[in-house]
């Protein structure tokens, strides 16, 4: 049986039992489902073909009850739930929720990571505690809303790639204090971006994190 937890406005935890007694995931059976943020992995699977999870590219952890040993896998499988995504035997110390505003964050041990925004607000406030954003946490195509002004807390360490790419409306972010790394097209495309604080020094900035923006 699979599991699939999306975030969905309204119902931010949704569960779907797919199938039951499912032995097999085809290739491409969950291409390009941006929705898809978490997998649970039931002990009747035997197979998973190549390139199953293909371009779910939010899927931040893979949770496997079955027999396969997903840590051998060849990483050809999938380049989003098996090399990028961690695979966890059992569940202790993680945990994914949504808050009231709509931010969507998946913590593990010291780790918090926002991985998506549902809300209706145009001018946020990134949660206080997140300590990365996620790759593509606010890409256009899967928040409700285009932003208009952005402000991170001190306790964000990295913004990873393409996080906010394409906000054409995007116009001010505000960085806290603890920001250290901004990666690949964090900010790309956001082309009304025209006031950008940091208050911290960058130890990297990853290839065209401000393409397409005044900076």
């Amino acid at each position: 049986m699979i599991y699939i937890v999306l975030s969905v406005k309204n119902n931010p935890t949704l569960k779907n039992d797919i199938e039951e007694d499912i032995n097999k995931i085809e290739e491409n059976a969950f291409y390009n489902c941006i929705g898809l943020i978490s997998v649970k992995l039931g002990n009747g699977l035997q197979t998973i073909d190549r390139n199953a999870f293909y371009y779910a590219y939010r899927l931040v952890y893979v949770y496997n009850t079955s027999s396969l040993k997903l840590n051998d896998f060849n990483v050809n499988y999938t380049d989003a739930a098996y090399v990028t995504v961690p695979v966890y035997n059992d569940l202790s110390g993680v945990k994914l929720s949504t808050d009231e505003n709509g931010f969507t964050t998946y913590a593990d041990g010291d780790e918090v990571i926002l991985i998506d925004y549902m809300g209706e607000e145009t001018d946020i406030v990134i949660p206080d505690g997140v300590t990365r954003i996620g790759r593509r946490a606010f890409h256009n195509y899967t928040t409700p809303v285009l932003l208009l002004s952005v402000t991170i807390p001190d306790s964000v360490k990295v913004i990873e790639e393409y996080a906010f790419n394409a906000h054409f409306k995007l116009k001010r972010v505000v960085c806290g204090t603890g920001l250290k790394e901004i990666h690949e097209q964090a900010f790309a495309e956001c082309s009304k971006l025209e006031n950008f604080t940091l208050n911290s020094v960058l130890e990297r900035i990853g290839y065209d994190a401000f393409g397409y923006t005044p900076y």
